[in-house]
């Protein structure tokens, strides 16, 4: 059984996410008592509850719920922002609290549906309330022959996959709310204050309205968290920035405003865009309160014998520690550089709980697609991406995975933790049960993820679960040099003695791409696929930068013919037989942020069914379509940043530097590309900006409070 209820007060809720509360059933002023498992839930929130009536031996009739999701009704506060907007703020807030007191939550749509203003249903009103809602009805009237809000949106400049987001987000909703308070827009993944304040200039939003000024400082701690890497800023930092906009509400409405609108959330001078302090509080909530199951096993000895049998192996007694710790523990993090044996310890762990007589349901995944199909290279077990496990939708950027429909997982082991943010590590944990059993793997020395946070290193350093740290390198082919000098990174060193699998090409910042060229030139005439080759830079502009080496390559290696079909695409020529990388996870698709494949078909919109360009990428032997504004996730891939190689391995990797790159030149960016060769390293550019970037650590350290609230919760 299904029901809609507006909720009006929590009566009780538990920190493991049982809740009771008292509401209303939409299009009724029936109460009802609700009871059932949810983490999400605030007063005035209409929620679609699936369960079955009870009957309580003390508390009498109620409702408990399997399932609780948000409603497709409006909530009581966008009604109040739409009823100001159309009645051009004549109706006050207190008047518009009273209206749906006495109307209820549909109280739009009666207006809507009784415009003549002598009904019966407004006589108890006063004049001056009937005239401001005849005023309201003629705005409803005067829209109906407006363009449709889609035509408006388009004409702002939003792409047509952009509106497609918006609507599955906003659903039937959509008119109401962006008519009533265009920066709503800001919700939607990717919309930016900029593209909100067309829209908001479209329905003549003043530039001192406290809606647009309070999405300006949303619009602030945005922007100022993804570029530092943070998960909030300090008042102070936010104060210099916003008095720069001559706003004429003080700071301090303009952050009420926002914290009203559960844009921001602000705690002890913290300013957080929510949807990051709500991540940090249910990751520090869910690893208090997870009981994972443990795997009890007897005669471990004979077991990790017959492991070691099966695996053509000895294991020695770090990695035997290892491997009980996770068996006989809660979860477990394991960290460690390349070649120091991580993947032998998971290969061991999955054939333990294989062979185990209480069978565990086990999933693996990796952040990236690429990520993902090494470890399942690697261990002989199935991998996929998190957002693939997680049934992510990428039209209304939400995961089908969640609290109400969790994994049917005991044992969820995550690769390549140090790539996973706070908002997606706790998107996660949001579809664990309280029972799962984590093993978090990763190198806290690589890069840390491009969105807000630092997860895995925040994990580790809060000590709330098992941290087994790798060091002895295991991983000794040939002597490689390319894990001798990643780790002599990690100790600011860079080594003279580069031989074997490490090479060495002294150049000058203009004369790198000469050097490129020959190299992949020779690798080509080795045998090798231009696939397995990878040039890797720190930053896009400048002579040896992404963008100029991929222009170069490109012009070498598949240049203009007229055996070849090309197209140009916001300046950048695609051929046929370009390599290019994926931008965005696609996984309806099966193609993810990372991938990188060849171009073999480009079909011009006159040879195409829907008169659309369409390109046809082939990534080894999954061919996907591209047309529309999904042309624009893709890019050259002959060279690409260090931070999109991370979670792949090359056979190759050509690694540039040069003193050009200055304040890139740090460490743990040159570990991690170092880190991407598989068998052939060979750095490109001026030894002496290797030096630097060996003794160079990152400027910015980030901050979150993850930590904080693990140590707590730890200690409580």
């Amino acid at each position: 059984m299904k029901i809609e209820v507006t909720v009006k007060k929590i009566i009780y809720q538990t920190q493991h996410g049982y809740v009771v509360f008292s509401g209303e059933l939409v299009g009724q002023t029936q109460e009802i008592i609700c009871v059932g498992q949810t983490s999400k839930l605030q007063k005035d929130m209409i929620v679609k509850c699936e369960g079955e009536y009870i009957e309580h031996p003390t508390y009498g009739l109620q409702f408990a719920f399997q399932s609780l999701e948000l409603s497709d009704h409006m909530n009581r506060t966008q009604i109040s922002y739409a009823l100001r907007h159309l009645s051009e703020k004549s109706l006050t807030y207190k008047e518009i609290d009273e209206l749906i007191d006495h109307f209820g939550i549909e109280l739009l749509h009666i207006i809507k549906d009784h415009q003549d203003m002598d009904h019966p249903l407004y006589d108890h009103l006063s004049k001056k309330v009937k005239k401001k809602i005849a005023h309201v009805i003629d705005m409803l009237k005067a829209q109906e022959d407006e363009e449709t809000i889609t035509d408006i949106l388009i004409m702002c400049g939003l792409s047509s996959t952009m509106i497609g987001n918006i609507n599955a987000t906003f659903k039937e909703n959509l008119s109401f709310i962006i008519k009533s308070d265009p920066y709503e827009l800001l919700r939607i993944d990717g919309i930016g204050f900029k593209s909100a304040d067309k829209v908001g200039q479209w329905f003549k939003i003043p530039n001192d309205d406290i809606r647009r000024e309070s999405a300006l400082i949303y619009d602030i701690v945005s922007n100022m968290t993804f570029q530092r890497g943070d998960t909030y800023v300090l008042l102070d930092d936010i104060l210099n920035e916003f008095d720069s906009y001559q706003t004429l509400h003080s700071l301090e409405d303009c952050l009420e405003f926002a914290t009203m609108k559960q844009y921001i959330v602000v705690e002890h001078h913290h300013v957080y865009p929510a949807i990051n302090y709500h991540a940090e509080v249910f990751i520090s909530e869910f690893l208090k309160s997870s009981q994972p199951k443990l795997l009890p096993y007897q005669h471990m000895d004979q077991r990790l014998k017959e492991v070691e049998a099966l695996m053509g192996i000895e294991l020695d007694s770090s990695q035997i520690e290892a491997i009980t710790s996770f068996i006989s523990l809660g979860h477990m993090v394991l960290t460690g550089g390349p070649g120091t044996g991580k993947t032998t310890i998971v290969k061991a762990i999955l054939k333990l709980i294989e062979m185990s007589e209480n069978p565990r349901v086990v999933h693996c995944c990796a952040p990236t697609g690429r990520a993902a199909k090494r470890l399942s290279q690697l261990t002989s077990f199935p991998a996929s991406t998190l957002h693939s496990l997680l049934q992510w939708n990428k039209e209304s950027n939400t995961f089908s995975r969640n609290e109400t429909n969790p994994l049917l997982v005991d044992i969820l082991i995550i690769d390549e933790m140090s790539m996973i943010d706070v908002v997606l590590f706790a998107h996660t944990l949001r579809a664990c049960p309280p029972h799962v059993k984590l093993l978090l793997i990763g190198d806290p020395n690589q890069l840390p993820p491009v969105s807000p946070g630092n997860v895995l290193l925040d994990i580790m350093e809060s000590n709330v679960m098992k941290c087994v740290s790798l060091e002895y390198i295991y991983r000794q082919k040939s002597e490689s040099d390319i894990l001798r000098l990643a780790h002599s990174m990690l100790k600011h060193v860079w080594l003279d003695d580069l031989r074997l699998d490490v090479k060495h090409i002294e150049s000058s910042a203009k004369h790198v791409r000469d050097h490129v060229i020959t190299l992949i030139t020779k690798a080509l005439e080795k045998g090798y696929r231009i696939e397995d080759i990878q040039v890797l830079s720190p930053m896009y502009k400048g002579v040896a930068g992404v963008d100029a080496l991929n222009h170069v390559c490109q012009k070498v290696f598949n240049p203009h013919s007229e055996d070849k079909r090309e197209v140009l695409i916001h300046g950048k020529i695609f051929r046929e037989f370009d390599k290019v990388l994926q931008l965005k996870n696609r996984p309806d698709d099966h193609v993810y942020n990372g991938d990188i494949g060849i171009i073999v078909d480009v079909i011009h919109p006159f040879e195409s069914d829907n008169q659309q360009l369409t390109l046809v990428v082939d990534y080894d032997g999954h061919f996907v379509e591209y047309q529309g504004d999904y042309l624009h996730q893709l890019t050259h891939a002959y060279a690409l940043s260090v931070h999109k190689s991370q979670g792949s391995e090359y056979p190759i990797v050509i690694l540039v530097a040069v003193n050009d790159y200055k304040t890139m030149l740090q460490s743990r960016l040159y570990y991690t590309g170092i880190t991407r060769a598989a068998n052939s390293l060979i750095c490109v550019g001026e030894r002496s900006a290797f030096e630097k970037a060996a003794q160079q650590e990152s400027q910015i350290n980030r901050v979150s409070t993850l930590k904080h609230r693990l140590m707590l919760e730890k200690s409580s």
